[in-house]
This record gives structure tokens, C-alpha cells and sequence, in this order.
């Protein structure tokens, strides 16, 4: 999945949290979800954040630790030593999650709950039509989330 689709994953899923539950995003907890919906993708040595930390992206394979949900928990709760706000913590662990469910999707997939085998993998091909469309899409209905608020 390319980066600006987590990010409109990851925004939709946020959008659909605060319509869900009150809690409002914010800038902070919208900061939070797109740091979030980013980072699983250090190991991977062509994303933005991995030509940043090349050695993690040498140390570990992609789609592997970080693309956990052990690993999406163990951030968040080192995000909320860090920063202790409940709902920078929340938005975080939901654009973590919404990364790992965005690669999914896709013919490769993800082992989530590693270091289980089972893999998890869908038919959105990275880069190809489907992911566009689905992009998008997303970004009509974040925009039509947004408004509705």
C-alpha cells in the first residue's frame, strides 16, 4: 500500500472513531494517527520513514515485527510514557492498526500476529488501479466525514 492511502485509511477509520464515540481527533490525536499509520513502514527501505532509519529497514524484513499487532501495542505504550495522553495514545494504536489492516488487503498480506505463520491477504494490488480507486474513494468519503462533523 503506498503511504497517502494509510493515510486516508487511517483518517477514515479516526473519522469514523470520533463519529462513533465523541472523542474528539484533534490536531495532536490526527498527528498521532498518521505517525501511526506511517511507522510500521521503517522496515520497508523505499518508505519515507525508512530512508530515515536505514538500519532498521537492513535489520528487519518487511512485513515482518512491525507489522504486528505485539509491535502495534508495544509502541503505543511507549508513545503514552513518552506523551501521556489518552487520546494521542488511542489515535496512534488506530492508524498503527489501520496500517496492518491496509496491507491485508493486498495480495502479499501480513502475518499480524506474528510470530504466528497465519497470513492475512486480499486482492488490492499495491500501486495498481484498485488501490487507487480505493484511495480515492476514501478521500471522498474523509472529505465527506469532515464536513459532516
Amino acid at each position: 500500500m503506498l503511504g497517502k492511502t494509510h493515510l486516508a485509511i487511517a483518517l477514515f477509520f479516526g473519522l469514523l472513531v470520533e463519529h462513533m464515540t465523541g472523542i474528539r481527533i484533534g490536531i495532536l490525536g490526527t498527528i498521532a494517527l498518521f505517525l501511526g499509520a506511517l511507522l510500521p513502514d521503517l522496515d520497508e527501505h523505499k518508505s519515507a520513514l525508512g530512508r530515515k532509519a536505514k538500519i532498521i529497514a537492513w535489520l528487519f524484513p518487511h512485513r515482518g515485527v512491525f507489522h504486528s499487532v505485539l509491535f502495534a501495542v508495544f509502541f503505543t505504550i511507549l508513545l503514552y510514557g513518552i506523551a501521556p495522553r489518552q487520546g494521542a495514545a488511542l489515535f496512534f494504536l488506530l492508524g498503527y492498526l489501520s496500517h496492518i489492516f491496509s496491507e491485508a488487503i493486498t495480495p502479499r498480506g501480513v502475518r499480524p500476529f506474528f510470530p504466528s505463520t497465519l497470513r492475512l491477504k486480499g486482492p488490492v494490488r499495491v500501486g495498481k488501479t484498485t488501490e487507487h480507486v480505493l484511495f480515492w474513494t476514501l478521500v471522498l468519503v474523509d472529505a465527506y466525514l469532515l464536513i459532516a462533523v
